[in-house]
């Protein structure tokens, strides 16, 4: 049994990201808990940058009610995994950070024990599930697609508190694709951000830093994300940059549950900003 933290953007945005989530886990057997209690992360970059106590408290607040529950923690996007496996560490491992969060929270009778793990989905099936297990699965191979993955930064890094993927040569969400039985795309600046993090600061440069990577890519027939903040940016910046040839952008969990047999209209992959419905089409993925 695990706990599904699904994130505040994936809850208001992109309600198609935590069904297809919910179709992979239950194609896998995967039994889960949702709990309606949950706040925000919070974000590992802006607020834990403004103000780094207020940071802490919100996410040990998150990690206390899944303790409760006694089950791990699994998040569907890389900010919230940074920030809660992160938290998560540091409370196991700092006596006096703990005893502070607790007496903050004494009037909710939650406290933080240092008793579960945090994961991001992706790493949950690929260490605890397992390729071989996924690949039994999958009834519609996503032959003929060639896909760029993009990992995103906070997956990997920071490598001490992640311990997920090599943060300079990430190699699981490229394995996790081939499962799908398409194509994977080698390029250059893997690793590069997606530029988000800037785009509050400079718009303009954190556009061109998206831009600049999807030129890379144009070879593909989409960039495959984990991350709905990635997704985000990589559609903004195409649109707001009125990028004549767009890329698709598919977040990784939709193109599982559909290459375990969900129907596409179930995905709301119609809903994306970017067309991904026509590669698809092209590619008789889908009807």
């Amino acid at each position: 049994m695990i706990t599904l933290y699904p994130g505040c953007l994936i809850e208001r945005r992109y309600p198609g990201f935590e069904k297809s989530a919910i179709s992979v886990m239950k194609n896998l057997d995967i039994e889960f808990s949702q709990i309606n209690d949950f706040t925000c992360c919070p974000d590992p970059v802006w607020v834990r940058s403004y103000d780094a106590e207020i940071w802490l408290k919100m996410g040990s607040r998150n990690i206390a009610i899944t303790e409760k529950e006694g089950n791990s923690l699994v998040t569907l996007c890389n900010g919230c995994f940074e920030t809660l496996n992160t938290v998560n560490k540091i409370l196991k491992n700092d006596e006096k950070k703990r005893t502070l969060v607790n007496q903050t929270f004494s009037e909710e009778g939650i406290t933080v024990e240092g008793k579960i793990d945090v994961y991001h989905l992706l790493y949950f099936l690929y260490k605890e599930i397992g390729i071989d297990r996924i690949k039994e699965k999958v009834k519609t191979p996503l032959e003929g697609l060639k896909l760029a993955p993009h990992p995103g930064c906070h997956f990997s890094r920071p490598s001490e508190f992640a311990e997920t993927d090599d943060p300079l040569n990430p190699q699981i969400l490229d394995e996790m694709i081939k499962v799908l039985g398409a194509e994977v795309l080698e390029y250059q600046d893997k690793t590069e951000c997606c530029g988000l993090p800037v785009f509050v600061s400079d718009r303009e440069i954190s556009l061109s830093i998206a831009n600049n990577k999807l030129d890379k890519l144009l070879e593909t027939d989409g960039v495959v994300v984990i991350c709905p903040s990635c997704f985000m940016q990589f559609e903004n910046a195409q649109i707001l940059g009125k990028r004549e040839n767009k890329i698709p952008v598919f977040y990784y969990f939709e193109l599982l549950a559909l290459a375990m047999g969900e129907k596409p209209e179930n995905l709301g992959l119609n809903f994306h900003r970017v067309n991904v419905l026509d590669v698809l089409k092209n590619k008789e993925r889908v009807p």
